[in-house]
């Protein structure tokens, strides 16, 4: 599930001025919408609950389990443990493969 909001919308229908009696994580929330909004830009707001196992995970970004598994031990990656279950957020699994890529990049600089 997903909202995006269009800036046209935005902008043919702001926010009226003033204190509308929410809390501060909503007037945040509004208040990102519409500059967004008056910059041009579409805003999604998506929920953020998906998570990967270690071998999702490491079919995803292209590397065995077992590396995932050390990397975890090793407190490389950030997870929740779920009964006896390891569950990685999607936010680390894309900082991990970000990194993957920068080590891969790194190493086969010397290559060039």
């Amino acid at each position: 599930m997903s909202v995006t909001i269009n800036p046209v919308e935005v902008t043919r229908a702001p926010l009226p001025v003033g204190d509308l009696g929410l809390p501060d994580w909503a007037k945040t929330v509004l208040d990102f919408i519409t500059t967004a909004g008056r910059a041009g830009e579409s805003v999604s707001l998506v929920p953020d609950d998906t998570t990967y196992t270690p071998a999702q995970m490491a079919e995803e970004i292209g590397v065995s389990r077992a590396s995932i598994q050390r990397r975890i031990t090793a407190g490389e990656i950030r997870c929740k443990k779920v009964g006896s279950r390891y569950r990685i957020p999607s936010a680390e699994v894309e900082r991990v493969r970000r990194a993957f890529v920068r080590e891969m990049a790194a190493t086969l600089a010397n290559d060039f």
